[in-house]
């Protein structure tokens, strides 16, 4: 990635998370990352069900984290505690 020219960066995928201007994540790194620093268990399932929920995420783009984190937090935390109330 080169960060002194936007016009050759790679095109937005839905497989990475831009953490900075010059940083991105692909999509596990960034799922055990949300997991961890929500003190949630890191496991298959739990990383299915995140991933599962980006998928609907509805904004278009790049996916930021500032973004995915709050759709997350507005949105998978609540189904992830109902559904396994011992993941934390």
């Amino acid at each position: 990635m080169n960060s002194k020219n936007l016009a050759i960066q790679p095109p937005p995928s839905a497989d990475r998370i831009y953490i900075s201007w010059t940083e991105q994540w692909d999509l596990p790194r960034y799922v055990d990352n949300y997991l961890k620093e929500r003190k949630l268990a890191v496991n298959a399932e739990l990383r299915g069900a995140v991933v599962r929920r980006i998928a609907k995420f509805p904004g278009e783009g790049a996916l930021k984290k500032s973004d995915m984190d709050y759709y997350l937090d507005a949105n998978a935390c609540e189904f992830i505690e109902r559904r396994w109330p011992n993941a934390v």
